[in-house]
């Protein structure tokens, strides 16, 4: 990253910017008529899409708490998307400790071979079955909760994997 860049936000919906090495290359830029809108700053860092630009004053800001909300919905997000391939697991290996054979379904992916299942033990009225997966399940609605109310710092060494989790 630059330490320095030439920026126009005279359209609101994004920054128009370019790095540079120093100041006056950047200034240079601008008054070329490359960025006729524009001004040289110092490279405020972080994700431009959190940079709140001045036009008026000629600076920027990082807003930072906007910033680090969205790495922490998308910390959030991950570790959703990885209990729910734990939880597809744990429920195929349940359903195959109830009965020898209950968690082949043949083909297909995890979710669509314990959609199947999920359609079997209820029809037949196979409750044991039925009982297994909705443990499963509640205890991947009880992890999402816990990932929910946590913040990054728990996040970081967060292992959807643990068992106590899905003990």
């Amino acid at each position: 990253m630059k330490p320095f860049i030439a920026i126009d936000h005279t359209h609101l919906e994004h920054h128009k910017y370019q790095g540079f090495d120093t100041l006056g290359e950047a200034q240079k830029h601008i008054s070329s008529g490359n960025l006729p809108n524009g001004f040289a700053a110092t490279n405020p860092g972080g994700n431009p899409r959190y940079w709140a630009v001045d036009m008026v004053a000629k600076t920027i800001t990082v807003d930072t708490e906007a910033e680090a909300g969205a790495v922490l919905g998308e910390m959030r997000e991950v570790l959703y998307n990885l209990a729910d391939g734990e939880y597809l697991r744990r429920s195929l290996l349940a359903a195959e400790g109830v009965k020898p054979g209950n968690g082949k379904v043949r083909g297909g992916r995890a979710k669509d071979r314990l959609t199947a299942l999920s359609i079997k033990a209820n029809a037949r009225g196979n409750n044991a079955l039925r009982n297994v997966l909705a443990g499963v399940h509640d205890k991947l609605d009880a992890l999402k909760d816990i990932i929910e109310a946590s913040d990054q710092v728990a996040l970081d060494s967060f292992d959807v994997t643990d068992g106590p989790y899905w003990a």
